[in-house]
């Protein structure tokens, strides 16, 4: 299945990557280039559901889909915050598809 991608319906909220952003992190990538700073990015991934696993076997992001989702990942301890990587709740639709939500109708607020 190419050219997936998820998707909400449009009433909602945007959803986000679980990130990570380390500002002036010094270390050296490259022999040649030396010591180098550089702002580091990352996103935080957990199991393919059985949705994403077809496409991509390894991995799928962590997304938050509600503002609270969000202020947990920034503030909360670890251990509250590694709970989001619940991944069963998105569904996965073709690219080209009819613009409906694919979230399941139950996880609809």
């Amino acid at each position: 299945m190419p050219n997936a991608w998820f998707v909400r319906d449009a009433t909602k909220p945007l959803m986000f990557f679980a990130g990570l952003h380390v500002r002036q992190w010094q270390s050296v990538r490259k022999v040649r280039d030396g010591l180098t700073t550089d702002d580091l990015y990352g996103f935080l991934t957990t199991d393919p559901n059985d949705l994403v696993k077809p496409i991509h076997d390894r991995a799928m992001p962590v997304l938050l889909l509600t503002k609270e989702e969000a202020d947990t990942w920034m503030r909360a301890p670890w251990e509250e915050a590694k709970e989001l990587r619940i991944h069963d709740r998105l569904e996965i639709r073709r690219a080209g598809g009819t613009g409906q939500s694919a979230l399941r109708p139950e996880l609809r607020a």
